[in-house]
């Protein structure tokens, strides 16, 4: 008898099972088969970033620098600077963002909009950009490296006078030029956050924000130009002071 129930038990429960395993692999097969869909293949932007901001930092270093060298007047140098912004964010914008201005990379870097990785990148493209804009300048004006665009501290509060008239540079015409430059950089990439914000677009989907940055950093060469010439940007201003050494001028 004890053996008759021990069968009794295993063939119900072998049946109990067979019969969850078939009512399984019907509704299995009753659906339609999972079919994950390719994940498109993560391309890597780096080079495109670069060559970007390298091509947008020489076009604002050359035309830029090309125009104060010629006109010389606050008016077309700013304009001229404005200009070539507003075309590269429409330009370069979709690829890189057009930063081509190392405080605008270190900007987003602060604010976690970019990676350590693309902002050494970036840093890379905007000084080979500014570089190679002034030095095809110099080959334009048959390799004259004397004047080139660079920034400098305005000869009237650079120097001062002892009580000899002994004329001497005055130290606080550094801090002067510092701070200046300090400032107007500062509300420049403010005025940036606040025009390419998502929750506040300026225009459609936000397409006039390249406008309203160009006139931004019109203004604020203008401010600064009787100081330092408006840099508002560090590469625009180191690169034509590197080749303008080659003529001798090491101020």
């Amino acid at each position: 008898l004890s053996i008759d129930i021990l069968f009794i038990l295993f063939y119900k429960n072998l049946y109990d099972t067979l019969y969850i395993l078939i009512n399984y692999i019907k509704k299995e097969m009753s659906e339609e088969p999972f079919i994950q869909e390719p994940q498109p293949k993560k391309e890597n932007n780096a080079s495109k970033k670069l060559i970007a901001e390298a091509i947008g930092t020489f076009g604002l270093t050359f035309f830029g620098c090309a125009v104060a060298i010629t006109n010389g007047g606050s008016f077309a140098t700013s304009a001229a600077f404005g200009a070539v912004i507003v075309l590269m964010a429409y330009t370069i914008g979709n690829i890189s963002g057009c930063h081509i201005n190392p405080a605008v990379s270190l900007n987003m870097l602060i604010r976690n909009q970019m990676t350590i990785a693309d902002f050494n990148i970036y840093l890379i493209g905007q000084f080979i950009g500014a570089c190679l804009g002034s030095f095809t300048l110099a080959l334009c004006n048959r390799l004259n490296f004397a004047n080139l665009g660079a920034n400098g501290i305005n000869p009237n509060t650079l120097y001062a006078k002892d009580s000899l008239g002994v004329a001497y540079k005055d130290f606080f015409s550094y801090f002067d030029a510092c701070l200046i430059e300090v400032v107007l950089t500062f509300f420049f990439v403010f005025l940036i956050n606040g025009v390419t914000d998502s929750q506040f677009s300026v225009g459609k989907d936000g397409k006039l924000s390249g406008f309203f940055i160009g006139i931004g950093l019109m203004v604020g060469i203008s401010a600064g130009f009787y100081f330092t010439g408006g840099s508002l940007n560090p590469f625009r201003s180191l690169a034509p002071a590197i080749f303008q050494c080659f003529s001798g001028d090491l101020n």
